[in-house]
């Protein structure tokens, strides 16, 4: 077997999703395991080794599937959220729980918020044993007494605490599940810093000295860019993670060039921080035990101070394995690494394998070592070390004629350019000439890795975001060179700060440049209309026939016979064409009146099908106080995390109506998304309204060629096989406010 650890991994996360599919008894899962395994050995001491295999991979399967069962099962009897559920903790009325910090308390651009490592729950005056995670948010500007907390500090809060809501609409964002994976089982709101109370600090863990310490890094970039906040909410988000201060029209720009792995710390910055600390031990001439030993330390405290968060983790965790082999001068497969980081990440969290960033991870690693790499080993690699010692003619013989012929033009050139060059670059005439040439082969790496993952995360891209990005992959070529500045500019600013102040500012004010174009770059391609559209939910076995194809191009682009890579990526391209153009009809209930009410919380939404097929949403619900503070957003969307991804889930890309009741927040606030996100034929109103929220309505939809249309009593039409009356309002004057009593009545 060429690749054990890809193929365990396959196998054990196969059990996992069985798991979660069809769950067996914790002893069943046990007993099949150990049955296969055994057979296993027994096949293999009688040399049938492919039914070994075959055994052993069965076993491996059956071992994911007893490691979710034991990660379901040790969960703590008095977890939070279990004491709820089965009414043992009633949570209807305000109690006081106390636990201790878990970060320090994280300032938001709407007030302020922490996270409690719960301790107890005072129930009639009585403390009870709670365990999980409670997260509590504060509006309004923070008291000292607040801000004075850190990570490890206990505290007791008096706040109606409660389960995370999810919307119980097909596609909507699984928020609770999110919240869960980061510990978090419930969430609460303080109304008043006078029912917070502090007590006496236990001793802090290593633990809560990083988070003390990341804590403390956030606040030194924003006082170190404190004249560029946009450019500070980057750095914050790019260096620790944090992305509370990053405006939503920044984070849509990324999203839409298909460049927001650039926010979110993952496998590209560890990899920029491990490149820098390796380049500096080479410049201070360490030996490489030592500077591998520098580099992983560094890794290692990376991972600390940012916490437990699995992207990083992996990547972490790719980055030692590579480093510990580079020591003991041993080369891996990428595939090999990336599968065995995997491996050890959902042995011991099997639940990791249903959080999109991890599947999002393994899609882009395994694309880069499955396709990438190979299609690089035969283009750029041979060119990459033929520019390489140039005037050695003891290397020519390693390389193919053409490559040959190529370093004796450059050799050429090289010695007729040192005649002509000052005597401090004579000796540096065939850099001169192979450094663009160098840089061409990097751009062209860069370009072929981006183009590939771009390939391989467009199902899920497709399946959970809905969206198709056209220039994502030119877009990260400069977003990634961009990034290989600014991560190790960022952390060498915030060491500097704590040397001399004039020094780390000069350094940030460099990196906050790099960032500066980073943001130009994006929002630039950002603007082109036609670089990137939303797409509805493909077909499951159209991304299951995607994934595999994948998989065989893979094995293909390995073979020798170019024929079979060939039809491999035809094939391949011809999904993907399928997944963004979603050439498929919505699944409507053709010949009858169909009627959905939604599931907002707040307000209204009701989706409506004609049984011709025509399609009608009536408002689209939103939710209570202001939907972004400062430009960040401060709340769930509903248009685009409920309404946008039902309407996705039932395959529909267009509407061929919107109507508004009336121009309350509740019924209006998700028709943003709804016409941003969806072609819409047609806004049905009534009374206009001079309110500023109605008005941009009205802005959004004319901006997407939406048709405002106005009715009043008395308009009939005929619409979809349906004929219909309008039975209020009575006029179309404007309003100064919206009311109940003036809403369009169909």
């Amino acid at each position: 077997m060429k690749l054990p650890a890809l193929s365990i991994l396959i196998a054990f996360c196969s059990g996992i999703l069985l798991a979660a599919a069809h769950p067996l008894p914790l002893w069943a899962c046990a007993a099949l395991c150990g049955l296969f395994f055994v057979n296993a050995s027994l096949l293999w001491v009688n040399r049938a080794y492919r039914l070994a295999l075959a055994a052993s991979l069965a076993g491996w399967t059956m071992l994911g599937s007893l490691g979710l069962a034991i990660e379901h099962r040790d969960r703590p009897a008095n977890l939070a959220s279990l004491l709820i559920e089965s009414g043992r903790l009633d949570t209807s009325q305000p109690l006081r729980w106390r636990g201790i910090l878990r970060e320090n308390p994280e300032q938001l651009p709407w007030g302020v918020r922490f996270d409690l490592e719960l301790e107890s729950v005072q129930i009639s005056g009585e403390n009870t044993s709670v365990s999980g995670g409670l997260r509590v948010t504060s509006y309004g500007e923070a008291p000292p007494v607040l801000m004075a907390l850190e990570a490890g500090s206990r505290a007791e809060v008096l706040v109606q605490a409660r389960l995370p809501r999810n919307f119980m609409d097909p596609g909507a964002t699984d928020y609770r599940g999110d919240l869960s994976r980061q510990g978090i089982e419930l969430i609460a709101t303080l109304r008043s810093y006078e029912l917070l109370t502090t007590h006496p600090k236990p001793p802090p863990t290593l633990t809560h000295r990083m988070a003390r310490l990341r804590g403390n890094l956030l606040n030194r970039i924003s006082s170190l860019l404190s004249s560029s906040p946009a450019q500070a909410a980057v750095l914050r988000a790019m260096l620790l993670g944090d992305r509370a201060f990053v405006e939503n029209d920044v984070a849509d720009a990324f999203r839409k060039t298909s460049s927001y792995h650039v926010l979110v710390i993952a496998g590209l910055h560890v990899a920029a921080l491990a490149a820098f600390v390796v380049w500096a031990a080479k410049r201070l001439r360490l030996s490489r035990v030592a500077g591998s030993i520098v580099t992983l330390s560094a890794l290692a405290a990376y991972l600390a101070i940012v916490q437990d968060r699995p992207p990083i983790l992996r990547a972490t965790m790719m980055a030692a394995i590579y480093i510990l082999a580079r020591t003991a001068f041993r080369r891996l497969d990428t595939l090999q690494v990336a599968a065995l980081a995997a491996f050890l990440l959902v042995f011991f969290r099997p639940s990791e394998l249903a959080d999109s960033s991890i599947q999002l991870s393994f899609l882009a690693v395994g694309s880069i070592g499955g396709i990438a790499i190979p299609i690089l080993e035969k283009t750029a690699e041979p060119l990459r070390r033929a520019l390489q010692h140039i005037g050695d003619v003891t290397r020519d013989p390693a390389f193919r004629p053409r490559l040959v012929q190529l370093r004796l033009d450059l050799r050429t050139i090289s010695n007729a350019l040192a005649s002509r060059l000052p005597g401090w670059l004579k000796t540096r005439s065939a850099a001169v000439i192979t450094i663009p040439m160098r840089g061409c082969v990097l751009i062209w790496e860069t370009l072929v890795v981006s183009f590939v993952i771009q390939l391989g995360l467009l199902p899920l891209l497709v399946a959970d975001f809905h969206r198709v990005s056209i220039i994502g992959p030119l877009v990260n070529i400069p977003a990634v060179f961009l990034t290989g500045l600014i991560v190790p500019l960022g952390f060498v600013a915030l060491a500097a700060s704590y040397v001399s102040a004039a020094l780390g500012h000069l350094v940030a004010a460099i990196a906050g440049r790099c960032v500066a174009a980073l943001l130009t770059v994006v929002n630039w391609f950002a603007g082109i209309e036609w670089g990137s559209f939303r797409v509805a939910s493909p077909p499951i076995t159209l991304i299951a026939a995607f994934l595999f194809l994948l998989a065989f191009l893979a094995m293909a682009v390995r073979m020798r016979r170019r024929w079979v890579p060939s039809i491999s990526a035809t094939l391949v391209a011809a999904l993907a064409i399928a997944l963004a153009a979603h050439p498929f009809h919505p699944t409507l209930s053709q010949g009858r009146l169909e009627l959905t009410i939604l599931d907002v919380g707040q307000g209204d939404s009701l989706f409506l099908a004609a049984p011709d097929g025509r399609t009608l949403l009536v408002d689209g619900g939103g939710g209570s106080g202001p939907l972004r503070v400062g430009g960040t957003q401060a709340r769930y969307d509903i248009g685009e995390e409920v309404v946008s991804r039902y309407l996705w889930s039932r395959g529909i890309e267009k509407l061929d109506a919107v109507a508004l009741t009336h121009a309350h927040q509740d019924h209006l606030e998700g028709l943003y998304s709804v016409l941003a996100n969806f072609r819409v034929a047609e806004l049905w109103v009534g009374h206009d309204v001079a309110s500023s929220a109605y008005q941009r309505l009205l802005l959004v939809a004319s901006a997407n060629g939406t048709r405002i249309r106005h009715f009043e009593r008395g308009d009939s039409f005929d619409w979809g096989g349906m004929h219909g009356h309008v039975l209020w309002p009575d006029s179309d004057a404007e309003l100064k406010q919206p009311s109940n009593n003036d809403s369009l009545v169909l």
